[in-house]
């Protein structure tokens, strides 16, 4: 329990200290901090219709954060979550289009097509990692670019026949009823997709608690040295680390096209894979924590768009929230590491 009051105050402090600067900055420039938090929460949650499109942002950032959260915890940083959601997009588009099957295997096949995707753009990055020793930070970042650019091509390749003067936007056709993912409530952009987010997150818990491939990854996250040592094959597991996480965002995309799109759009991601990384900090890197964090961060930028409706209050103050709240965070991670130093447990380096 001590613990767990600790983690939970780990997530809080931070969003109440960064609400009450966000308060104190809005005040600065002239507007009512009471007045942005009514509105913040009438957005976020005041009525059913809020409620549900609040829903709908937290789908995709629960599983980019959950993609974050696979790669982080076997100690390997996958910043390419954008490019991984493009390629699984095109590949779920690909399948609703053009592939004619029943609903009950379309739909499923669509998005086992997305997670395909996404693990193999995210495999090319995690091979140069783990056998050339290429930073993955970098690589990934540079696949962003790479997965954008390249699904754009495709499209005009095979729909506008390489001339993009034919599209007026980069866009696919509408993917086939049978391959769509339903809305909970026909009105609201809501889909199942929900579900399936919070059931990945359930899983992948599962997965690292109670499985050996789980006590491996985490072992290889917590110490590489120790895991060579008593015998995991850390390549392999680095490898099956960095696919799962390429797997979870491609989800996210095909789930984006499938369900609330319902086709292909180019630069439909808007940073999708940037949140994550904010989300699965907020989680504590934790699978469970991203369904939390991804659902208060989906309130804060919905919350917003009803401050920037109702007040003067423009909508670039949610980005500084969500700066200052990454600053809390990694501040108290700075402090814990130098507490231990300071009390000798870093001196062989595992501690710290």
């Amino acid at each position: 329990m001590k613990r767990f009051g600790v983690s939970l105050a780990g997530l809080v402090l931070p969003i109440v200290i960064a609400l009450a600067l966000g308060c104190v900055l809005v005040y600065v420039i002239g507007e009512s901090p009471g007045e942005m938090m009514k509105y913040l929460w009438w957005g976020a949650f005041g009525t059913m219709g809020n409620t549900l499109i609040t829903l709908r942002w937290a789908t995709p950032l629960i599983l980019s954060g959950l993609a974050v959260t696979v790669a982080y915890r076997a100690g390997l940083f996958n910043m390419g979550g954008d490019g991984q959601i493009y390629i699984g997009a095109l590949c779920a588009a690909l399948v609703g289009v053009e592939l004619a099957m029943p609903a009950y295997i379309h739909l499923p096949v669509a998005l086992m097509a997305a997670a395909l995707g996404g693990a193999l753009f995210a495999l090319i990055p995690a091979i140069l990692k783990v056998y050339l020793k290429v930073n993955e930070v970098v690589t990934t970042l540079m696949f962003n670019y790479i997965g954008l650019l390249l699904t754009d091509y495709l499209v005009l390749l095979f729909y506008f026949q390489g001339d993009s003067n034919k599209a007026v936007e980069i866009a696919m056709p509408r993917v086939q009823d049978t391959a769509a993912i339903a809305r909970i409530v026909p009105r609201y952009p809501l889909t199942w997709g929900i579900v399936v987010s919070i059931a990945l997150a359930v899983l992948v818990q599962i997965m690292l608690k109670h499985t050996v491939w789980g006590y491996e990854k985490e072992t290889l996250g917590a110490n590489p040295q120790f895991a060579q040592y008593i015998g995991i094959n850390i390549q392999r597991t680095a490898l099956i680390a960095f696919m799962i996480s390429g797997a979870i965002a491609g989800i996210a995309g095909g789930l984006e096209i499938l369900g609330t799109n319902r086709r292909f759009v180019s630069r439909f991601s808007t940073g999708l894979g940037n949140e994550g990384i904010v989300v699965a900090l907020l989680g504590r890197t934790d699978p469970l924590g991203m369904v939390v964090a991804g659902i208060f961060l989906a309130a804060l930028k919905n919350g917003f768009f009803a401050v920037e409706r109702m007040t003067n209050i423009d909508r670039s103050v949610a980005i500084v929230l969500q700066g200052m709240m990454l600053l809390f965070i990694s501040s108290r991670a700075l402090i814990r590491v130098f507490y231990d130093l300071s009390k000798g447990g870093g001196k062989d380096g595992r501690n710290s």
